[in-house]
């Protein structure tokens, strides 16, 4: 829907795979939207933000 605010976040699974996953916010409900791998570019960024302990 239009002027729903999506969120993104990046996460690993236990096997070590790197993935974003894009959800919104209906009333109290979460929705996964979808869910991809991370690019070069997040994968680069993920992985600096994880060491910085953030």
């Amino acid at each position: 829907m239009q002027g729903e605010l999506r969120y993104v976040y990046y996460g690993e699974t236990n096997s070590g795979k790197l993935l974003a996953v894009v959800m919104i916010e209906r009333g109290e409900q979460i929705r996964v939207v979808t869910a991809y791998d991370l690019d070069a570019g997040q994968k680069r960024d993920y992985l600096a933000r994880r060491l910085r302990g953030e």
